[in-house]
């Protein structure tokens, strides 16, 4: 989530530094989760070296292969579904139909998958950043609070102290 912030310019690239040292950050700063979708490492590659790579057992690559094909249908699923409810909002240019009108004021003209799939291919092919052709959508009423002015988890020494206090409680208690 801290590298999204980063990347849309919400935070300085300096950040992830920073988070790494205790003096500036004794205690984790509360945010969400990224999606994890977009920080899969899907392919990868060496330059002319052979590595005799370990597949495992049968059984594994089958339950493998049934786990991507069930993340597959899912996520084809998902993919249609946003297709089928915003074609009203976005004509074949990818820019808004009158329909929309001024009930969605946060919406960006919005592209199908299909479309935005034979927009990145086009630009691999010519070599252009794929970074263009996605548009993040927030919210207006939600502001971004920065890192350093956010509410922090217990530091490890304010959870020993905690646990040691309980600890205590609870012997009082017997």
């Amino acid at each position: 989530a801290v590298l999204f912030m980063i990347a849309r310019g919400d935070e300085p690239p300096d950040t992830i530094d920073a988070m790494l040292s205790v003096k500036d950050f004794p205690s984790k700063p509360q945010y969400n989760m990224a999606d994890d979708a977009p920080l899969v490492l899907f392919e990868c590659g060496f330059d002319n070296i052979a590595l005799p790579w370990q597949h495992g057992l049968p059984t594994v690559r089958r339950t493998l292969c049934e786990h991507l094909t069930s993340m597959q249908d899912k996520y084809g699923i998902k993919a249609a579904l946003l297709d089928a409810a915003t074609k009203d909002y976005v004509d074949a240019d990818g820019d808004m139909t009158k329909a929309a009108g001024d009930h969605f004021p946060t919406l960006q003209p919005l592209q199908t998958a299909a479309a935005m799939m034979q927009l990145n291919e086009s630009k691999v092919r010519t070599g252009q950043s794929l970074g263009s052709s996605v548009t993040t959508v927030r919210p207006s009423s939600r502001k971004h609070v920065p890192i350093r002015l956010r509410p922090t988890e217990q530091s490890y020494e304010e959870r020993v102290l905690d646990q040691e206090a309980y600890k205590a409680r609870k012997t009082k208690i017997k």
